[in-house]
C-alpha cells in the first residue's frame, strides 16, 4: 500500500529525465486510492466504534497534510528537491513499515476471510474509462513540459 508511494516519491527523487518523472509521480499520485480501500477495512475490523470516524478522518488527511508540508520543503531546496524527495521516500518507508506492523494480517473473528475481494471494483476500468485515463496523462504531461530535470 504504502509501498507505492515510497516506489513514487524514489522515482521521482531519482528520475533522470521528464517521462520517468512523470511517471514517478503518477505512481506517487495512486498510492492514496491504493492504500484506502485497506486501511479502512483495517479501521472497521480493528478499532473501537466509538472512534472508528475520527480514525479514518485521521487516515484520509494525512494525504493533505504530506502535501501540505512537503511542498514548503521542496520549494526551500532548490536545486536540491532531488534529496528532498528521496528523504520524502525515506518517510514513506518508515510509514509503509509501520503500517505492516501495526495492522493485524487475520481478518477479526466473526469475518469472512477473502473481504478485501469486495473491495476491488468489477470491471477494474469500467467502461470509457480508458479515454479519460488517457487524457488526465496527456493533460498532467502538458503541465510539466517546461519542468528542468536535468541531474
Amino acid at each position: 500500500m504504502s509501498g507505492i508511494a515510497t516506489l513514487g516519491t524514489l522515482t521521482v527523487g531519482l528520475a533522470p529525465n521528464a517521462i520517468i518523472l512523470a511517471l514517478g509521480v503518477v505512481i506517487a499520485g495512486t498510492s492514496t486510492g491504493i492504500a484506502s480501500p485497506p486501511l479502512a477495512h483495517a479501521v472497521a475490523n480493528t478499532v473501537q466504534h466509538h472512534i472508528r470516524n475520527r480514525t479514518q478522518t485521521i487516515i484520509n488527511a494525512g494525504t493533505g497534510v504530506g502535501v501540505a508540508v512537503a511542498v514548503p520543503i521542496a520549494l526551500l531546496t532548490f536545486d536540491h528537491w532531488r534529496a528532498a524527495w528521496l528523504a520524502f521516500a525515506l518517510v514513506c518507508a518508515g510509514a509503509t513499515m509501520w503500517v505492516a506492523r501495526s495492522v493485524p494480517r487475520q481478518p477479526a473473528q466473526g469475518k469472512t476471510p477473502g473481504v478485501l475481494q469486495h473491495l476491488i471494483p468489477k470491471p477494474l476500468f469500467p467502461q470509457g474509462s480508458g479515454l479519460l485515463i488517457v487524457s488526465a496523462g496527456m493533460v498532467g504531461l502538458g503541465q510539466h513540459r517546461n519542468l528542468d530535470v536535468r541531474p
